[in-house]
């Protein structure tokens, strides 16, 4: 029986998975080996929603996940993979940019839509590893200014750079009262 164009009863030959490979090249010039459970969980990171997912369908911990989607020859994997789909860097740029600007319809014609430029520059912040640390309990959640700051700190220090002094103006000497 023929494939007719448009056809979606595709034979499960076509529609599998490639497979991943075995090793993958680390940026420094390193390879990393991969074990099977690994394997199987990059090939389930794409379509996962969360890593809690992929470890309830793989049947192991949330850390072996965690820790083979941080290894950074599978990161290096993932992202030749998604340039190869398309999705480049730039792209992801300039969504991320169109999100920043968002508005939304209102009685007054368009506003600020807050909650959508918040969650772009939360996604911003995780793109580029400076993602806010996970609330600890008893403190309110979300981003404010001190939570930014905080990250910038952290970022720095990851670079290796020293964190700019505060720099402190200093107070106004009343003036001198010239006696008469």
């Amino acid at each position: 029986m023929e494939n007719q164009p448009g056809d979606t009863n595709l034979p499960k030959r076509a529609t599998r998975a490639r497979p991943i490979p075995g090793i993958l090249p680390n940026p420094d010039g390193t390879v990393q080996k991969l074990s099977k459970k690994m394997r199987g969980i990059v090939r389930r990171i794409p379509t996962a929603n969360k890593l809690d997912d992929i470890a309830a369908e793989m049947r192991c911990s949330r850390d072996t996940v965690s820790r083979t989607f941080h290894l950074p020859a599978v990161q290096s994997y993932l992202r030749t993979q998604l340039e190869a789909a398309g999705i480049t860097h730039g792209l992801l740029m300039t969504r991320i940019r169109e999100g920043l600007d968002a508005t939304k319809e209102g009685r007054d014609g368009e506003r600020v839509d807050h909650s959508e430029r918040r969650a772009n520059v939360e996604l911003a912040l995780k793109l580029q590893g400076l993602a806010a640390p996970a609330p600890v309990a008893g403190e309110s959640q979300g981003i404010n200014s001190t939570t930014i700051f905080n990250i910038v700190l952290q970022a720095r220090e990851r670079r290796g750079l020293e964190p700019k002094p505060v720099e402190v103006e200093p107070e106004p000497e009343p003036p001198e009262e010239k006696p008469e």
